[in-house]
């Protein structure tokens, strides 16, 4: 399965963030990243989506059947590429959607964008997705701090910590 993928428009945002809150905070039995046991609440808002659509930050969408069924947040700073947000619809996860996703946003941000380095923050208690990570060619960095208060979502677990890759 192949999708199409493109920068996400304005009028998406309301669709993006249902999207994203469903596979990371409302249980899915075919769902492996969500993070509902982990923390409670929303994951984004649809004024948070569209500001990730900012100058400095690209918003990418990935369509299947002409439907977003995934996207992944580029932000740009200096000459590094943070990703984000990355985000499989639940039925389609463990298809290799997120893997080609994920190759195109480190492509996209060597070129057309010309980055040269490419990190991302993970949930260190979420051993299944930092081993994705790992297999990616990601490397643990050690940067380890604690999960931010951002607004969204609050650790149903004490003491969840963060780590850049």
């Amino acid at each position: 399965m192949q999708p199409i993928i493109r920068l996400a428009l304005e009028n998406e945002a309301e669709w993006i963030s249902d999207l994203v809150n469903m596979a990371y905070r409302y249980p899915h039995p075919s769902s492996w990243t969500n993070e509902s046991a982990l923390i409670e609440g929303e994951r984004t808002s649809v004024e948070a989506v569209k500001a990730l659509m900012a100058k400095d930050s690209r918003l990418l969408v990935a369509l299947i059947d002409n439907n977003i069924m995934a996207c992944l947040h580029v932000g740009i700073s200096g000459d590094t590429a943070h990703l984000g947000m990355l985000t499989v619809h639940p039925a389609l996860q463990n298809q290799g959607v997120g893997k080609i996703f994920l190759e195109y946003a480190e492509q996209y941000a060597s070129h057309p964008l010309r980055l040269k380095l490419v990190e991302m923050v993970v949930l260190v208690e979420r051993k299944e997705l930092m081993a994705f990570y790992l297999r990616r060619g990601y490397v643990r960095t050690g940067n380890i701090s604690p999960y931010p208060s951002t607004g969204f979502g609050k650790p149903r677990v004490a003491g969840l910590q963060i780590e850049v890759l």
